[in-house]
C-alpha cells in the first residue's frame, strides 16, 4: 500500500517542489544517545522562477504556489486525519524547526533563530529572498494550527492529481520512469470520474472517514 507521505510528496512535485521524504531529525548532541530526534514527512524547495510546459501548453500550479517572488521551503506534515503539527515542530525549546534548516543549508546561520522563531510562532516565514513554511496535509482543516501554516486536505489534492493528470493525459503517457505512487495516481484515473476518483483514492490511502 502506498503511504500518506508519498501522496503529499507527489501532490508538491507537481506544484514543481524538488522534495525529499521522512527526513530523519537525528541526536545533536552527545548526551541525547542515538534514538532520534523526530522525522519531517516531506521537506520541498520550490524556486521562484518555476515555469514547467508540456505539449506547448504551461502546467497550471495550485493557487497557494502561483505568483510567488521567491524559493519556498516547506516541512511538511501529514495525517490521515484532522490536520495538526506534532510536538515536535510547536516546540521551541526542542530546537528541531532549526536543526532542519541548518542541515538544508537554505539560511544563513545568524538567521536561523529569527526563521525558526517564525515558523514556530506563526507557521511561516517571509524574506526578499525566502520563504519558509509549516504545511499540513489532512482530511478536514484545524483551528489549532499557527495562522501562516498552509492545509490542503485530501478531497483538495487527490482532486489536482486528477486535474493535472487529465489535462495532459495524452502528453504525459509515457511515464514508466515515474515512482510507483506515481503510476498508482495516474493508472487510477483512467476512465474515471472526477468524484469517484477522489472517493476512491481516500479510500486507498485510509482517509475515508472523515469529512
Amino acid at each position: 500500500m502506498h503511504s500518506l507521505d508519498s501522496a503529499a510528496e507527489w501532490f508538491l512535485r507537481l506544484n514543481g517542489f524538488l522534495t525529499m521524504l521522512n527526513f530523519v531529525v537525528h541526536p545533536v548532541e552527545q548526551t541525547e544517545g542515538t534514538v532520534q530526534r523526530t522525522d519531517a514527512d516531506v521537506l520541498g524547495v520550490r524556486f521562484p522562477y518555476r515555469q514547467e510546459v508540456v505539449g506547448g501548453d504551461p502546467l497550471i500550479d495550485h493557487p497557494a504556489f502561483q505568483g510567488l517572488p521567491r524559493a519556498v521551503f516547506v516541512i511538511a506534515e501529514v495525517k490521515a486525519g484532522r490536520c495538526r503539527l506534532n510536538g515536535p515542530w510547536t516546540r521551541p525549546e526542542d530546537e528541531n524547526v532549526g536543526n532542519v534548516l541548518r542541515s538544508l543549508g537554505c539560511v544563513a546561520p545568524e538567521s536561523l533563530k529569527v526563521v525558526s522563531d517564525s515558523l514556530y510562532q506563526n507557521g511561516r516565514f517571509e524574506s526578499t529572498e525566502l520563504e519558509a513554511r509549516l504545511v499540513c496535509f489532512g482530511v478536514c482543516l484545524s483551528t489549532d494550527l499557527p495562522t501562516g501554516a498552509p492545509q490542503f486536505i485530501w478531497d483538495e489534492v487527490f482532486g489536482f492529481v486528477y486535474d493535472r493528470h487529465q489535462t495532459f493525459w495524452r502528453v504525459k503517457r509515457q511515464n514508466q520512469q515515474w515512482p510507483p505512487i506515481g503510476r498508482f495516481l495516474w493508472d487510477s484515473c483512467r476512465n474515471q470520474q472526477r468524484d469517484v476518483y477522489v472517493r476512491e483514492m481516500r479510500k486507498a490511502f485510509g482517509v475515508a472517514g472523515e469529512h
